[in-house]
């Protein structure tokens, strides 16, 4: 077996796992709700508008925070409905899990002891999870 299917297989095995299932599952709910599609549609509309103004010149010095902050602020309430903060928590779990996976692959190839033996109580500091 070559590394590749081997790379293959392990994220296969991510996606066994149940906090993939979680995370689908309520990608799943999420998109079979209109009104939670329709508030984050709302949100990207705002984020892209102001981002598109940021890299066009558009927005002043002085009012970028403040609008920087209306677009944070505007995250922050739609996180409030239970389909899209349930999302974002179960999305942030899986690709923690993600990370971890890719953190031991990193200490194995460069030597560095242990790794992440998923355990976080142990205080290694290495995934910041």
């Amino acid at each position: 077996m070559s590394i590749f299917e081997k790379a293959r297989e392990l994220g296969e095995m991510l996606l066994q796992t149940e906090e993939s299932a979680k995370f689908q599952d309520a990608r799943e709910a999420f998109l079979e709700n209109d009104e939670a599609v329709s508030l984050f549609g709302e949100f990207k509309e705002m984020q892209i508008d102001f981002q598109n103004r940021v890299s066009q010149g558009k927005v002043m010095d002085i009012e970028y925070e403040s609008e920087l902050k209306n677009v944070s602020r505007k995250l922050e309430d739609i996180k409030k409905h239970p389909l899209i903060g349930g999302l974002y928590e179960s999305e942030s779990v899986f690709y923690g899990l993600v990370n971890q996976t890719l953190n031991i692959i990193q200490a194995t190839v460069t030597g560095e002891e242990g790794g992440c033996g998923g355990n976080c109580s142990s205080g290694c500091g290495g995934c910041n999870i």
